[in-house]
């Protein structure tokens, strides 16, 4: 098949897939499916041997919804939720959906000052914490502000004191209640926070529709329908969520991973029977095994993978691995159909799904000829509302139904996106997304510094690491300011994946004509951005 022959079967795949009914709200969809498939299995968190059938699902999402609400959490209220990969996120989740309230998930490695921003910026109403986050929390709390204790919801606390147990929560509830008002899916179901150019995380505000349009998209995107679908990454991030609503569409079931592992992937599908999932690149640098291909696998969304190493995989696994291209803003939105063999080597994101149109422009936003690299903007059905409380970056990023991703594509003749790079001052580390300006922030804090530049470090295991470059105040060196200290100031104020790896100090930086540091410059100046650092990993500097 080539280029030419695909464009029709696109065509008529949009077609059907856009024709397809979706469910007016999530309690709709949640409630169709716990009824449904009342017996098959919904929920399974293998390592820790809980599971849910979606009967029992039901039961308790409508148990701790009641319980919810006679406690004050109802239709529109913001509940965030730090909460790590176990059942009773995906529970809470559903019960919240059932009201028609609003999601506030809260990274779980996040330190205090960044749980009292999230919290904060939200304004959210209560919380639902774990039991073993509980000191990162309170440590804001000893500073007065923060989500009053009978509106904090504790998760796994056999004696919760003053707050509220999630399990005694869920006892008082009637699991025959039903809300008596109405839900839409253009309510707001999630403020899902994200990091940005602005320098600290915003929170997109995400409707009822957004995961139902996901889940839709998703299940009918490739020509394998998933059954079992694998979530290892946390659940506090979008993917989870929109997996579970996977799984969900045709009562498949999730099978819940607490961590990610490369090592253990590939067993995880083998012991679960998983036939779909997202699978991060990082597997494929696992030693080679004879019985690779001897899994359940049939399809795997990747994301931003090198093409050759894709088009290994097909064969080293027997699946079929094919490029995709979301966002929080956007969901899925390009991606390679089945079909698409010809294509599986390349770099190429695919083409717009369903209910998604693509364009790529000029720093203008005006439409650049095929062949011409620009930024992608993306418009559709059910695209994010906005980002909470921040009016600024909304009139620049959200503009006449158009959100402008901040990523660099270009466009071939034939019709086919192929990302280039990133205009947003962004990290990628692992499945993290780390702000520079955030890093900046908090590294100008520390006395002594007088300047900091944080680039991302190509990293063939991570994809890239987190370098600073320092400048000190005058009469600072090296020595008296040094990069264990930098370390320590920043493991207080920082999430573990956002501390920088490689510290380099220097006496000056190049600069733009409007004297911001020109990191670019410095890149292409650099052959290895590692040589001559320190480096956290070995505690020293590198040759």
């Amino acid at each position: 098949m080539d280029d030419t022959q695909i464009l029709p079967i696109l065509q008529a795949e949009r077609a059907r897939i856009e024709a397809i009914p979706i469910a007016p709200s999530l309690r709709a969809y949640l409630d169709e499916r716990f009824t449904r498939f009342a017996d098959a299995p919904a929920l399974n968190f293998f390592e820790d041997h809980e599971t849910r059938t979606y009967g029992a699902l039901g039961r308790e999402a409508w148990a701790l919804a009641h319980a919810l609400h006679t406690r004050g959490v109802g239709h529109g209220t913001r509940v965030a939720m730090m909460v790590p990969n176990r059942v009773e996120f995906p529970i809470t989740w559903c019960a919240l959906a059932l009201l028609g309230a609003t999601v506030v998930p809260v990274n779980v490695r996040y330190t205090t000052r960044e749980v009292a921003y999230v919290v904060s910026d939200s304004e959210a109403q209560f919380v639902v914490i774990d039991e073993s986050l509980l000191p990162v929390y309170q440590a804001w709390e000893k500073a007065g502000a923060h989500v009053p204790a009978d509106r904090t919801i504790l998760v796994g606390a056999a004696d919760p004191g003053a707050m509220t147990g999630w399990d005694t929560l869920l006892a008082d509830g009637d699991p025959t209640w039903h809300a008596d008002w109405p839900v839409a899916g253009s309510d707001l179901m999630n403020i899902q926070y994200t990091s940005g150019t602005t320098g600290f995380p915003k929170g997109v505000e995400l409707t009822a529709r957004y995961w139902l349009l996901t889940a839709h998209i998703a299940y009918h995107m490739f020509a394998h329908k998933p059954k079992n679908v694998l979530a290892a990454q946390p659940y506090f991030y979008m993917d989870p969520q929109w997996l579970t609503m996977t799984a969900f569409y045709d009562g498949g079931t999730i099978h819940a991973a607490r961590q990610a592992s490369a090592s253990r992937f590939v067993d995880w599908c083998r012991q679960n029977g998983v036939d779909r999932a997202l699978m991060p690149e990082v597997v494929t640098k696992q030693a080679a095994r004879a019985d690779d291909d001897d899994n359940p696998l049939k399809s795997v969304w990747t994301f931003n993978w090198r093409g050759p190493n894709r088009a290994a995989s097909e064969e080293r696994f027997n699946l079929s691995a094919r490029e995709c291209f979301g966002m929080t803003e956007i969901g899925l939105a390009l991606y390679t159909p089945t079909q698409a063999t010809h294509r599986a080597g390349s770099q190429s994101c695919g083409w717009p799904l369903p209910f998604r149109e693509a364009e790529i422009r000029d720093d203008d936003a005006k439409p650049v000829p095929r062949g011409t690299i620009g930024e992608l903007w993306i418009r559709g059905d059910s695209v994010a509302k906005a980002y909470w409380n921040k009016p600024d970056a909304n009139a620049v990023t959200f503009v006449d139904g158009w959100f402008a991703t901040g990523d660099l594509f270009m466009q071939d003749e034939a019709g086919w996106f192929t990302i280039v790079g990133r205009k947003k001052d962004m990290i990628r580390r692992s499945s993290e997304n780390i702000a520079a300006r955030e890093v900046e922030a908090v590294l100008q804090e520390l006395p002594g510094i007088s300047e900091a530049a944080v680039l991302p470090v190509p990293d063939d295991y991570r994809g890239e690491e987190v370098k600073a470059y320092l400048i000190l105040v005058d009469g600072e060196t090296p020595q008296t300011v040094t990069p264990e200290q930098i370390i320590a100031h920043c493991t207080t104020r920082l999430a573990g994946f956002k501390i920088p790896r490689f510290i380099d100090y220097a006496d000056e930086l190049p600069r733009t004509p409007g004297r911001k540091v020109a990191k670019h410059k410095i890149i292409a100046a650099t052959g290895d951005l590692r040589q001559g650092a320190w480096d956290r990993t070995v505690g020293d500097w590198l040759p």
